[in-house]
């Protein structure tokens, strides 16, 4: 375990820094356990142990606090006082000369306002059976006097999570400046390194940072004679990376009725030739929303499950709460191929698909 004490590096006008104190254990992802907090398992001081993702953290880091707020909760020294009496009043009990049944405990406290005192004090002694190994009693020792300061203790999920390391790297995407692949590039504060981009192997050249790919060239529309206008990709995608980030306009819960007439209307991108259902517009969000997204979201063509090498999913980002829906590689593509997707099982689709789609 360790302590960390973050603070805000960019606060809101007129409001103080916020200042958040954690006391950390790092396990595997998919670890069962907890590492050296695993005794507080399967008690009531378990309630005052947050399990957080490495990437809250990492955002924290980094200066973006609202993931890690959101997944941290309610104040450390409430969570204590969940600990049960006879889990957590101090062993020593009555035979203390400086015993006090409201302080003596996890989260206690005595007195109010500028007399106020939290505690255990500090001869504390948790209520473990004598043959106890002193490695447990300290472990407990550690984690109330934590709750006392104010501190979270937390057990963060991460393969590979390195504190140290976290903090010494800034992170961002770039653009190649030679071929236009997205690079996610770790910059550590003690050197000035220029990386080489993972595709063309040439330096990164920082020239600002991006958004989503379209705005570097990544991404180009191209007319099909006979199929109208598609996505196509200058450069390979890998499997699993982030295509496109579309910002998306969700519409309101309470008039989804009203999608169902816009939907009814037909759209005309050809002077020359028959018009196309509104549904094209609308992407699902959630178990029954409906969203209209911007960016290349409404230009992918349609492909069957197996032949589509896009998916996408909405995302909602956790600073800004702004929403969009992602698209992202389902296997390796290759550079200057054609983007799809696809938009719904053959029997549900509002339109023939081409006779060469099975």
């Amino acid at each position: 375990m360790r302590p960390l004490d973050l603070t805000d590096p960019s606060p809101l006008p007129g409001r103080e820094a916020e200042k958040v104190l954690l006391l950390l254990e790092v396990v595997p992802e998919d670890a069962d356990h907890w590492g050296v907090l695993e005794s507080l398992r399967g008690t009531t001081w378990e309630a005052g142990v947050k399990e957080i993702t490495a990437e809250s953290l990492s955002h924290a880091l980094h200066g973006r606090f609202l993931p890690l707020l959101r997944e941290l909760g309610r104040d450390p020294r409430a969570s204590a006082r969940r600990v049960a009496d006879v889990e957590g009043v101090c062993k020593i009990g009555k035979g203390c000369l400086t015993w006090d049944e409201g302080l003596c405990r996890p989260g206690g406290s005595k007195g109010k306002g500028r007399r106020l005192k939290h505690g255990p004090p500090e001869c504390y002694e948790p209520p473990l059976s004598d043959d106890a190994p002193m490695d447990a009693v300290e472990v407990f020792q550690r984690v109330v006097f934590a709750w006392r300061e104010g501190r979270y203790v937390v057990v963060v999920r991460g393969d590979g999570f390195n504190v140290v390391e976290e903090q010494s790297m800034d992170v961002s995407q770039v653009a190649c400046a030679h071929c236009g692949t997205v690079n996610e590039i770790i910059t550590r504060r003690s050197t000035d390194l220029i990386p080489l981009c993972r595709f063309c192997g040439k330096p990164v050249k920082e020239s600002r940072k991006i958004a989503f790919v379209s705005e570097q060239g990544g991404l180009f529309v191209q007319h099909i004679p006979g199929k109208g206008l598609g996505v196509f990709t200058r450069t390979p995608q890998r499997k699993g990376t982030l295509v496109e980030r579309c910002p998306a306009y969700v519409i309101d819960s309470g008039k989804l009725k009203a999608w169902r007439l816009l939907a009814a209307l037909t759209l005309q991108p050809y002077a020359d030739a028959p018009g196309m259902s509104a549904n094209h517009l609308f992407f699902p969000w959630g178990d029954d929303g409906k969203s209209i997204p911007l960016g290349y979201a409404m230009l992918y063509n349609h492909a069957p499950v197996q032949q589509s090498n896009l998916r996408y999913q909405p995302y909602t980002d956790p600073d800004t709460q702004r929403r969009y829906i992602d698209f992202y590689a389902k296997r390796d593509i290759d550079a200057f191929d054609e983007l799809t997707q696809t938009y719904n099982s053959p029997d549900r689709l509002w339109f023939s698909p081409r006779k060469d789609e099975p």
